[in-house]
């Protein structure tokens, strides 16, 4: 869904949200070539989850606004623009951590023993309660789906101020002030995704880091100030 405002009376706007969903049983990259190996080849099903680029939803709104005064050369020439985007967190593929099934496959799974809306906690500490998984038993692989849970979401906000100031005809300075995660606002990377790790028998034990998030995926505040000679 998309609604335009054209530029009329110093304004622009536009808005659109998507609400999608995609779902493959072999993406392994965030475009649409590329794959990875199924965890058992006689059953691609297996692997039935989201797509490693699947965001369910995914709100825009941006504006322009140019400043109506027009008294004198320090006053003409303003404008605002800036723009919001917010989407849901990308899929987030709980794994063991190591070979439990002994077959060599990467990404092995546990076993699903929680109900799905018990498990996620939203603290950044520990994103998925630990208990609502289980070790599949030795050579098996477990039933938990692939890409079952979702990180972190993303909110961003960018805002610049420009003024411009005609020289000649052809010829005019440009001063940008330019404001990139105007609020600071802190996007979380995926948490750890290994819920057990290996025992030196061989069996396997609760991760203590797993759901811990210790990444962001975007940059704190910036502002940048540039000064332009436009010919």
């Amino acid at each position: 869904m998309g609604l335009n405002r054209r530029f009329s009376h110093g304004f622009q706007s536009q808005l659109s949200y998507t609400w999608s969903k995609c779902l493959d049983n072999a993406s392994g990259t965030y475009g649409l070539e590329g794959g990875i190996p199924w965890s058992n080849p006689l059953n691609g099903s297996f692997d039935h989850g989201r797509c490693l680029f699947d965001r369910p939803h995914v709100f825009t709104l941006s504006g322009v606004y140019a400043l109506p005064f027009q008294q004198n050369i320090f006053v003409k020439g303003w404008q605002m623009s800036g723009g919001l985007n917010v989407q849901s967190g990308s899929p987030w593929n709980v794994l063991i951590g190591f070979d439990q099934s002994g077959s060599a496959i990467a990404n092995q799974r546990p076993n699903l023993v929680l109900p799905a809306d018990t498990i996620m906690t939203g603290n950044i500490n520990q994103w998925a309660n630990p208990a609502g998984f289980s070790l599949p038993a030795p050579g098996t692989l477990g039933n938990l789906q692939r890409d079952f849970l979702a990180g972190p979401g993303t909110v961003n906000t960018n805002f610049s101020v420009i003024k411009e100031t005609p020289i000649k005809e052809q010829v005019r300075v440009q001063f940008r002030a330019e404001f990139f995660n105007l609020f600071n606002h802190a996007n979380f990377a995926l948490p750890n995704a290994n819920v057990f790790v290996q025992t030196a028998n061989g069996g396997g034990a609760p991760n203590p880091t797993f759901g811990k998030v210790t990444a962001t995926t975007t940059a704190a505040r910036q502002i940048q100030f540039a000064l332009k000679l436009l010919f």
